[in-house]
This record gives C-alpha cells, sequence and structure tokens, in this order.
C-alpha cells in the first residue's frame, strides 16, 4: 500500500512540473505575440499620423 502512494505521490509531483512547465511556455509565447501587436499598432499609429500630416 505505501508503495502505490508513492507512486502516484511521484506521478502527482511530474505532473505538476509539467503543467507548471506548460503555464510558463504559454507565458513566453504571450510576452512574444503581445509585444508583436504593440509593435503593429505602433507601425499603424505612425502610418497615419503620417497621412493626417500630410493632408494639413
Amino acid at each position: 500500500m505505501k508503495q502505490e502512494k508513492r507512486k502516484f505521490k511521484k506521478s502527482q509531483v511530474v505532473l505538476e512540473y509539467m503543467i507548471i512547465f506548460a503555464i510558463v511556455v504559454v507565458a513566453i509565447a504571450a510576452v512574444g505575440f503581445l509585444s508583436n501587436i504593440k509593435g503593429n499598432f505602433s507601425e499603424h499609429q505612425n502610418k497615419c499620423v503620417d497621412v493626417i500630416l500630410e493632408r494639413e
């Protein structure tokens, strides 16, 4: 019985580490994705400002 509990505990720990690793990978990907969106928005904003200034 004790050995069964140890195996379950080990598998639970491995599962928890895999979940934490997945969360970290998703967080890193999200940060890169958000900076990419921010860069695209800034570029679009600069183009709009250029168009507005040209018309004046």
